[in-house]
């Protein structure tokens, strides 16, 4: 069994969970090899389409997108491939003992407990972990991650503990571009302001509220993320045909020009 030449790509941003992933393998004709594509219940388990030529198969997994702070509400397609590839191809090189690293260390976790950073903290939560995008042949293969970590945690810990699961492999770790946690205690002053604004217009009290997805607070002093997602409604961030009711956004404008007031004062 033979594989002459493979390349693989899916995702397009590093904090969106990939709903596509595409493997082009390139073959020698040999039946043994095509033959393991056929068993359509490891197609259907990790949702596998095949498109097969002359040459060369086409893979194609699919997966459900979801915002990259809340992986658990997505499907991703690049792990479906991974693992897919991993049960069929029993023979040994370099992709396929890529397959199998990945297939033991990261998988479909998104807790990172396989590699010994799932960190937790009362603040923050749970740290996530998303593979994003995907991008290889048969020299090199590189993947793009998106780490939320809780506030308390330092990001040298999520770096040598992932140095530390790996150094047995054949994978190496980057680090990528990094912004550190961003958290206010709940008895600082603006976060106060934010809180009666909310509870002046709206009439309830507000639930303050750590969460992992990433905003341009984090690139400003002095800043946090100020809704705009009400209790009850459905998160469509990221998602297609994402929108907001225009009775929200007039509740939110009313908000807004409240908390412009308060933080004025």
């Amino acid at each position: 069994m033979a594989i002459k030449k493979n390349n693989i790509k899916g995702g397009k941003k590093s904090n969106i969970v990939p709903d596509y992933c595409e493997c082009k393998i390139i073959h020698d004709g040999n039946s043994k090899l095509l033959q393991v594509f056929k068993d359509e219940g490891l197609k259907e388990k990790y949702r596998i389409d095949l498109e097969s030529h002359e040459n060369h198969i086409i893979i194609i997994s699919r997966g459900k997108a979801s915002h990259g702070s809340t992986p658990e509400a997505g499907e991703n397609a690049i792990a479906n491939m991974i693992l897919y590839l991993n049960e069929i191809l029993d023979f040994q090189d370099s992709f396929t003992m890529f397959l199998k690293d990945f297939s033991q260390l990261i998988g479909k976790d998104y807790s990172g407990s396989k590699l010994g950073i799932n960190f937790w903290d009362e603040e923050s939560g749970n740290l996530t972990l998303n593979l994003g995008i995907i991008n290889g042949n048969s020299s090199e293969i590189r993947m793009r991650f998106n780490i939320r970590y809780p506030v308390t945690v330092s990001s040298d810990s999520i770096v040598n503990n992932i140095n530390e699961k790996i150094k047995d492999t054949n994978l190496t770790f980057h680090m990528g571009n990094h912004n550190p946690p961003l958290h206010f205690p709940k008895e600082h002053k603006m976060i106060k302001a934010l809180k009666k604004s909310y509870e002046d217009i709206v009439g309830e009290e507000a639930e303050l509220l750590s969460t992992g997805g990433g905003t341009y607070a984090k690139l400003m002093p002095n800043t946090v993320a100020f809704g705009a997602l009400f209790k009850g409604s459905e998160d469509l961030a990221h998602k297609a045909n994402e929108f907001i009711e225009i009775s929200l956004l007039e509740k939110c404008i009313k908000i807004y020009a409240k908390a412009i007031y308060e933080l004025a004062k």
